[in-house]
């Protein structure tokens, strides 16, 4: 049974993200399809729904050309920023389903419908394809985020994920469990593998753990995350080319607090994060370590809540202890953790890009 997803509030999303995200469910989009499209249509972020989708009169949404197209069909995305402003679903109980972006329409063998960037408007050199950003996951049967089989870079960044693995609403087990389960082929070596990141992000009371390499053939960034109360906090199991388990991650600016902090560490790149430096925890060290009230209400623009939960009190340990990383901070050096003491403080940390 497929988890019910806890998704955030509609954001502008880049084309190459869309694409990433249609390419894994949209059957034959791969380059290796020789089919002659039966038409081809438009979209591009100026566009209009109500506009004939043509190169010159792009749609504005995904959502209309898949109405329109059929099989055979290509639908080149121009290059830019799409903003949805409406979804599909009515929200009526927090655990609805809903989405902007629904492919319930399938092709043919040999006629598939292709979602294409448009040429010359890819993702530029050096970025990551798929970014997701502000979104919150949990009470997930299964896990909060899975990269399982994925081959494009992946960055989650300024996201939440937490009682992944039970039944939603109990503490009854179902799933595996993890929040932020980066990467991975089945337990098995894939040479394509590619290096995601998940930074700035939180993992608590998961039914595993926290941050989860599993078995990803490459080693992840894993930068100012903060884990509390994972089985354990900090993952790095990985594989190598002939099949043997071994550590992958690369992981700096960390926090772990409460439950085991991490397994399948020794091989890792791990510095200046809160069990490297011997960081002493406690309570005390927080503002709030409550783990109630992370659904609460997003901010008027969007953002997820400003919360004290699990973020530094003000003469923390944990503030100015990490290393520069080439990411905004303020301060001395960059704290541990997903959070700086104070909202105005966290500031450079939720820059928008």
């Amino acid at each position: 049974m497929r988890p019910i997803q806890r998704w955030r509030a509609l954001r502008p999303v880049t084309a190459s993200a869309i694409l990433g995200l249609l390419a894994a469910a949209v059957p034959g989009t791969t380059a290796a399809s020789s089919a002659t499209a039966a038409t081809v249509h438009y979209v591009a972020p100026n566009g209009s729904d109500s506009a004939a989708g043509t190169q010159a009169a792009p749609w504005a949404s995904i959502a209309r050309a898949q109405s329109a197209a059929r099989p055979g069909d290509t639908v080149y995305l121009r290059g830019g920023t799409y903003a949805y402003t409406r979804a599909n679903g009515d929200r009526s109980s927090r655990t609805a389903r809903v989405d902007a972006i629904t492919l319930n329409k399938s092709g043919t063998s040999g006629n598939p419908i292709r979602y294409w960037a448009h040429p010359g408007e890819g993702t530029p050199a050096g970025r990551a394809a798929n970014v997701f950003r502000g979104c919150r996951a949990w009470w997930n049967a299964d896990d909060g985020y899975d990269l399982i089989s994925t081959y494009s870079p992946v960055t989650i960044e300024h996201s939440w994920s937490w009682r992944n693995g039970y039944v939603p609403g109990t503490t009854t087990p179902s799933g595996n469990g993890a929040g932020f389960k980066v990467g991975g082929f089945g337990a098995e070596y894939d040479p394509r593998a590619v290096k995601h990141t998940v930074r700035f992000s939180v993992a608590f009371l998961n039914k595993a753990a926290g941050f989860y390499s599993n078995h990803h053939p490459v080693a992840n960034d894993y930068v100012n995350n903060t884990a509390y109360g994972n089985r354990p906090n900090f993952n790095m199991l990985g594989i190598t080319s002939g099949g043997a388990a071994a550590d992958r991650g690369t992981l700096r600016n960390n926090l772990a607090y409460n439950g085991t902090p991490t397994s399948n560490m020794t091989g890792s790149s791990s510095a200046y994060n809160s069990w490297d430096l011997g960081v002493p925890l406690s309570d005390a060290q927080f503002q709030s370590v409550s783990t109630s009230g992370w659904d609460a209400p997003r901010q008027a623009g969007g953002d997820l809540p400003v919360l004290p939960h699990l973020r530094p009190a003000a003469n923390s340990s944990l503030i100015d202890k990490g290393t520069d990383v080439g990411l905004p901070y303020t301060g001395r050096a960059p704290d541990l953790g997903a959070f700086s003491p104070t909202a105005q403080a966290a500031a450079p940390h939720d820059r928008r890009t």
